[in-house]
């Protein structure tokens, strides 16, 4: 058992393996490797970089245990997930499923499917700084170093740079530091054999992240494989910029031609296409036979050439091997955007250029047409079209055929799990977190109207609703003033998120939706921590807590809804919470440590999220629901049932169709008590029973309200110049107080209080669910309308816990239901749009 402390309260834990001689299958480890890992002790927390590969677990547990009680690691921060650093991860959270992982979202989304499990995680952004108690993090993605995921984390008070593999070298080495290294040569040969074989296909990324971390002041690099970096480190960093910086010696364009020609038929075809190429422009042409050409050389003329050709007969039904070789040792990462191609002569068969042009593909080269080939010998009309295509691929190198390219709009994704659209550059949802498998592309909405006035656009509410709504004005209105006013302390956050990342620990800043900068730079005045007490609209007021006033020309109504809490005895108590806003979820935190048993009340979306994460921290939980079955108003009965065998596989506990009578307990809670006498034991109580909208300030002011505030389709109320929108709007008798049709809402308010005309578009009002290690999409008609005939389709899995079920009616797609495996989810919605 080793470990070592690097600096104060940070200590080197991890495993060394000078036996190892042969890594990832391909590597030979003349010296073996470490695999580093790292605890930073920081005021009452803990963090974890990186872990040991799993075979190692044991050992590498004793060696976390010497320092720290593994219940007491409070984040582990994972710059790359390849298992050889992040293997035992798994493990670690049987022991502590509590701790929270940071990590670029890519790093998230592929850890889940490495662990196969949820876990508690909160993706960090790029050059984002986060303070864990007297410590500062800040966070530097640097992908495809060298996987897609990777970042370095640069520990800001002690001037460490954190980075996995970049740096590091293959060599076991007891003493741990580079400064006791005493074999220089042999350190050096492992640290270049390293960086060519994982570092050096991505040799333009590491310059980057070498330009990145110049500004550092860096005493100390933290390696995933290697030596700690103590010492000589500006002088690693130089050597690192010079086998980056590659000079491509070609002085002109560039195609090489490597080919095999079992009867010469292919070298003819190759000679054509070789004087075609040289007819198109000013480019230079090499061409190899593979049978007598040096392999090394022409692999290292291909990785600066701009266009590859390769030319095979076909023999067996395939291309030969040397062709093979040369496709195989090409990297997507190097090759991949150069032109490419492929041609040959065949007999019987000529399956060779087509296996190629697939080859070519799966490279990511620029595959422009399927190749060339002829049958035997090429004729003389043969040898004029290879020529020909020689000739068009030198084109292609030259871009001669191409226009001028416009920049065009941002591309833009739409979620279907919440309906946000946001930039197609994320790989998560920034409001409800799932992954881009359930994004579908959207146009962008060009706005043509403007008007310029310097009217005051006032917004009571700071939900997305509001925020939509502030959006359209500013689109439209470049002059106005904008005030959004809210009774929360915090900036415009992602709700939804509130529950599905429940105790991991995100502050409001993390899931904020626009960060400070964003209201400054867009001029919008924010007013937090203020009750509205009155609008008085004839004078066109808002009253706000301490007789603040503020006049308006426009009002936007948007203060949502609050959770609706029973009539329960009991439900008073300081442990009984209904969750609705950040100070809800801190409130939570503050309690967790105490808690073993939570009972929720309420099995829809928002309560089965919230079970989900009380029971990802081993808590005891039960879900307790009035209705017969779980999510009775969206999905079948069938669907019920399957839902709540998942629920109770993961160790959740349901009841449906009961009746409670209170909650027990004098001074605190102690359990919930049924109308049968059954109680169940609980320290908290988590109520989700729907929402009430937010209307009593705009009855006083006259505002027409029936269980929501009427609005019209373009979000207009009944009185002149008051907009509503979001959980407390009510639509064509309407309102689900959901995210899409609050952000909609108000995007339709903002727009038409500037004098744009613009109408309520219904977004689609799928429902979905993330959690218990399943997921759920219910959209439309379920079947339960007594009124009508329906004609339906069902696939049941039981072993797999999969289901779908369809309801057609007069043969069109009227509802769906998908459970387990929701890839059909962007099909079913198009088609019931």
């Amino acid at each position: 058992m080793q470990t070592l402390e690097l600096k104060k309260d940070f200590y080197w834990t991890g495993i060394v393996d000078d036996t190892l001689r042969v890594f990832d299958i391909i590597m030979y480890t003349e010296f073996g490797t470490t695999y580093n890992s790292y605890i930073l002790k920081t005021g009452d927390k803990t963090i974890l970089f990186e872990t040991a590969k799993a075979k190692f677990f044991d050992q590498y547990l004793e060696e976390l245990k010497s320092i720290t009680d593994i219940k007491n690691i409070d984040y582990l921060v994972v710059e790359h997930t390849e298992p050889d650093h992040a293997g035992s991860i798994e493990m670690l959270l049987d022991l502590n499923p509590n701790m929270k992982i940071l990590a670029t979202s890519c790093a998230i989304g592929f850890l889940k499917q490495i662990v196969n499990r949820d876990f508690y995680s909160i993706p960090v952004k790029d050059d984002q700084r986060m303070k864990i108690g007297d410590k500062t993090l800040r966070f530097m993605h640097v992908p495809n170093l060298h996987w897609p995921d990777t970042m370095f984390t640069y520990i800001e008070e002690d001037k460490v740079l954190v980075t996995c593999d970049s740096f590091g070298s293959h060599y076991g080495f007891h003493g741990i530091l580079r400064s006791k290294v005493t074999d220089e040569e042999g350190y050096m040969r492992a640290t270049k054999y390293y960086f060519d074989n994982i570092l050096g296909p991505f040799k333009p990324f590491m310059l980057t992240a070498l330009h990145r971390v110049k500004e550092l002041e860096i005493d100390m690099i933290c390696t995933g494989h290697g030596p700690v970096l103590d010492t000589k480190i500006e002088e690693l960093m130089k050597i690192y910029e010079e086998w980056c910086t590659v000079i491509n010696p070609n002085k002109e364009k560039t195609v090489i031609i490597p080919y095999v020609s079992a009867y010469g038929y292919t070298g003819q075809l190759a000679e054509k296409i070789a004087e075609g190429i040289r007819e198109s422009g000013k480019i230079d042409v090499r061409s190899y036979d593979l049978v007598e050409a040096d392999m090394a050389k022409v692999m290292e003329e291909i990785g600066f050439a701009d266009g590859i050709l390769l030319g095979s007969p076909t023999i067996l039904c395939e291309a030969l091997k040397p062709i093979w070789d040369v496709t195989t040792s090409m990297f997507s990462g190097v090759h991949g955007g150069k032109y490419a191609s492929a041609f040959g002569s065949y007999g019987w068969s000529g399956e060779a250029v087509p296996h190629l042009i697939e080859r070519l593909k799966q490279l990511e080269m620029k595959v422009n047409d399927e190749g060339f080939r002829v049958r035997f010998k090429p004729s003389e009309v043969d040898l004029m079209n290879a020529f020909e295509f020689g000739y068009n691929f030198g084109c292609q190198v030259l871009e001669k055929e191409n226009p001028r390219k416009v920049k065009g709009p941002r591309k833009l994704v739409k979620c279907l799990v919440c309906g946000e659209i946001f930039d197609s550059s994320l790989e998560v949802c920034p409001v409800c977190g799932v992954g881009k498998e359930n994004f579908v592309e959207v146009e962008e909405d060009e706005v043509t109207f403007r008007r310029d006035t310097s009217e005051a656009f006032v917004i009571l509410g700071n939900g997305i609703a509001g925020l939509s709504a502030a959006e359209a004005i500013r689109a439209r209105n470049k002059a106005a003033r904008i005030v959004m006013i809210s009774n929360e302390e915090v900036l415009t956050y992602n709700r939804p998120m509130l529950t599905k990342s429940m105790l991991a620990g995100l502050s409001p800043d993390q899931i904020a939706v626009h960060d400070k900068n964003w209201y400054e730079e867009n001029e919008i005045i924010t007013i937090l921590g203020k009750n509205i007490t009155k609008i008085d609209t004839e004078e066109k007021m808002i009253v706000l807590d301490g007789d603040m006033k503020l006049q308006y020309h426009k009002l936007i109504y948007a203060l949502g809804s609050e959770c609706f809490i029973p009539p329960i005895q009991g439900a008073e108590k300081e442990e009984v919470i209904a969750i609705r806003k950040v100070s809800d979820i801190q409130k939570i935190g503050a309690l967790l440590p105490t808690i073993k048993n939570v009972v929720v009340i309420g099995g829809g979306v928002l309560g089965l999220e919230a079970a989900w994460e009380f029971k990802k921290s081993k808590c005891e939980v039960t879900v307790l629901e009035l209705a017969p079955q779980l999510m009775g108003r969206q999905i079948d009965e069938t669907a019920g049932q399957m839902l709540e065998a998942i629920a109770k596989k993961e160790g959740i506990e349901i009841h449906t169709g009961v009746q409670i009578e209170s909650i027990e307990g004098d001074t605190h809670v102690e359990g919930v008590k049924l109308s049968d006498g059954t109680v169940f034991p609980a320290d908290l109580v988590i109520i989700s029973a729907g929402v009430r909208a937010n209307t009593a300030i705009a009855k006083e002011a006259g505002i027409e309200v029936d269980r929501a505030i009427v609005v019209n389709e373009k979000m207009e109320t009944n009185i002149a110049d008051i907009y509503a929108c979001g959980d407390c709007a009510q639509y064509e008798g309407m309102n689900y107080a959901i995210w899409p049709e609050a952000s909609e809402q108000g995007k339709t308010a903002g727009a038409n209080a500037t004098g744009d005309q613009v109408e309520y578009q219904v977004p689609s009002l799928g429902l979905s669910f993330h959690g218990m290690n399943t997921a759920l999409y219910a959209i439309g008609d379920n079947g339960k309308n007594p009124q009508l005939a329906y004609r339906t389709m069902e696939i049941k899995d039981d072993a797999r816990k999969q289901y779908e079920k369809y309801y057609y009616v007069n043969n069109q797609l009227k509802g769906a239901i998908l459970i387990g495996d929701v890839s059909k989810m962007a099909e079913v919605t198009e088609k019931i749009k």
